[in-house]
């Protein structure tokens, strides 16, 4: 059974793109964006505390020129420590047009 089961978000004229995320416990989460080569490019949150739950998690506007590529999503409580790390979707680089 895994700590956190996560889901990601397609943008929508009303919400920005984002992940859904269920915690089965308590934890810490640290959220961050990374490029092409796996640098971290934008920290959305480190070591929030989230309670048990389903929680969602709007990512910041983003701007045209910016390539943001992957998500690591990283958890921490009682339970153990579970770390993800995911491709998003290619239309997520350009999110942040209007």
């Amino acid at each position: 059974m895994s700590l956190i089961e996560s889901k990601f978000i397609y943008p929508n004229p009303l919400n920005p793109a984002g992940l859904e995320i269920e915690l089965k416990d308590d934890a810490e989460v640290t959220l961050t964006l990374l490029d092409a080569q796996g640098n971290t490019t934008l920290k959305v949150f480190e070591n929030k505390m989230l309670p048990h739950g389903r929680h969602e998690i709007d990512f910041p506007k983003i701007e045209k020129s910016t390539n943001y590529c992957y998500y690591r999503l990283i958890a921490v409580s009682p339970l153990g420590k579970w770390e993800e790390t995911k491709r998003l979707p290619q239309y997520e680089a350009k999110f942040g047009e209007k």
